[in-house]
C-alpha cells in the first residue's frame, strides 16, 4: 500500500499532461527556483488488537546552482504511534528534523527525469511510553544518505518528485527522562524500489 499513492499520482499527472498542451519541460536551467513539501501517510489495524499510525511532513524550498543541479533544505516534523486499543497501551514518537540536499536531474523524456539526491539530516524527536516500568527518552541524530527518484512535471510549474528507495547511514543518541545511561547507535541501510513511502509536491519559479 505505501508504494500505490506516489506511483498513483504520478499515473494520474500523466494522463493530465497528455490532456493539456503544455509547453515542454526540457531542462531546469541555472537560476531557477522551487518551493513545496514532502508528505506521508500510513496507517494499519488489526481489529482491537493493534493499530500504528505514521504521519510525516516537511516543506522545503530549492535553487539550481547550475543547469539540472540544486542545492536546498527542508524542515521535516514526524510523529507515530503504536497502540493497543483493548487495553490503551501505547508508545508514540514525535520528533522535528532539518534537511539539506543536492539535487540533480538527468533527463528520460521532455517533462520526465531522473534524480539523485545526496542529503544531510539533523533530527530531535522523543520517545513516550504508556507502561510505566519503561523509561522515556530523547533523541538526537544525524544521517547521511543519497536516493534516486523520479521528478514529473504536471505542468511547467508543477512536479512530483518520489524517490525509488535509498543508501543511508545514521548514528543516533538516546537519553532516558528519568536517568540511567545513554546509549548510541550507528545503523547503514538500504531500501529497494518497493520501499517508496513518500512524495515531494513542488512549485518552479522560472
Amino acid at each position: 500500500m505505501k508504494t500505490l499513492v506516489p506511483l498513483l499520482l504520478l499515473t494520474i499527472s500523466i494522463h493530465v499532461l497528455v490532456a493539456q498542451n503544455a509547453e515542454p519541460v526540457e531542462s531546469i536551467s541555472k537560476g531557477t527556483k522551487f518551493i513545496g513539501g514532502s508528505f506521508s501517510f500510513y496507517s494499519t489495524k488489526t481489529d482491537e488488537t493493534f493499530q500504528y499510525t505514521d504521519f510525516l511532513i516537511g516543506p522545503g524550498m530549492g535553487f539550481y546552482i547550475e543547469d539540472n543541479l540544486a542545492v536546498g533544505g527542508f524542515l521535516t516534523y514526524n510523529f507515530n504511534k503504536s497502540e493497543q486499543p483493548n487495553t490503551g497501551d501505547f508508545t508514540s514518537f514525535s520528533g522535528f528534523g532539518l534537511n539539506m540536499f543536492l539535487l540533480k536531474n538527468y533527463k528520460i523524456a521532455n517533462n520526465l527525469f531522473f534524480t539523485l539526491q545526496p542529503q544531510l539530516s539533523f533530527n530531535f524527536g522523543e520517545q513516550e511510553y504508556s507502561n510505566p516500568f519503561q523509561n522515556d527518552y530523547s533523541s538526537f541524530s544525524f544521517g547521511l544518505g543519497v536516493s534516486p527518484g523520479v521528478m514529473f512535471f504536471v505542468s511547467r510549474k508543477f512536479a512530483l518528485q518520489t524517490s525509488l528507495g535509498s543508501l543511508s547511514y545514521s548514528h543516533t543518541r538516546r537519553k532516558p527522562e528519568n536517568g540511567g545511561e545513554t546509549s548510541t547507535t550507528n545503523s547503514f541501510g538500504l531500501n529497494g524500489a518497493l520501499s517508496v513511502s513518500s512524495f515531494s509536491i513542488r512549485y518552479f519559479i522560472w
